[in-house]
């Protein structure tokens, strides 16, 4: 089903936007008359609002009052002002299957789970995390590769993330996170994240300055 249009008029190669003004008269109906309220020119579907086209032989429309229905006749004009139909508004409005993919991600999320990590001068340990983390949408395409996610790990700084499938991986690697105006304070050499029901799943390495290295596996749930 097409969606109600509106009024257009076509004067001199400019389009503008017009009332069905009962005052335009075709010059090709015999029994208009200046007086006459209900003919105006008109093209398109039939029922108000009409185009009208304030031009010699346009088809005439009678309509039953200033805005009763109205009946159009065919004429050339027709594929000149028609408008697209449903089915085309619709491919402009659907998302992407980029932003389809990346939607599911899209908020804030309290990560629970362990982080296990080796340091030059300790033994290795294994602590508990519990943190919130924040998903945005990223730029799509960039010089780099295709940013579908932003991903804050809670530190203040964002990591480019694209999406295949269902999962989210790092765009490239290693990634630094250095909020603004401060040292790095981890490189990130691994990040995916992939649904687990109703929650995703974790899993992140990186290092810090000091040579430690981490490894992070858990769960983000709302």
């Amino acid at each position: 089903m097409r969606r109600a249009r509106r009024s257009i008029g076509i004067i001199s190669g400019f389009v503008t936007i017009l009332a069905c003004d009962p005052r335009h008269k075709p010059a090709s109906d015999p029994d208009a008359t200046p007086d006459d309220p209900d003919v105006v020119y008109c093209v398109g579907d039939p029922g108000p609002p009409c185009f009208c086209l304030p031009k010699d032989g346009a088809p005439a429309c009678r309509m039953d009052g200033a805005s009763g229905p109205c009946t159009c006749g065919a004429g050339p004009q027709d594929a000149a002002v028609d408008e697209p139909d449903d089915a085309a508004d619709v491919s402009i409005t659907e998302p992407s299957a980029a932003e389809s993919a990346s939607k599911p991600f899209i908020g804030t999320w309290t990560q629970t789970g362990t982080e296990s990590f080796v340091c030059p001068t300790e033994s290795a340990q294994a602590d508990a995390v519990a943190a919130t983390v924040t998903f945005s949408w990223g730029p799509g395409a960039t010089d780099a590769g295709t940013v579908n996610l932003l991903f804050d790990a809670g530190l203040g700084c964002s990591l480019a993330m694209f999406v295949s499938g269902d999962v989210a991986r790092l765009v490239s690697a290693p990634q630094t996170c250095a909020p603004a105006g401060q040292p790095i304070i981890r490189e990130f050499t691994s990040v995916e994240v992939q649904p687990f029901g109703a929650s995703f799943d974790l899993a992140e390495t990186f290092t810090d300055p000091t040579g430690c290295q981490y490894e992070e596996r858990g769960t983000l749930t709302r």
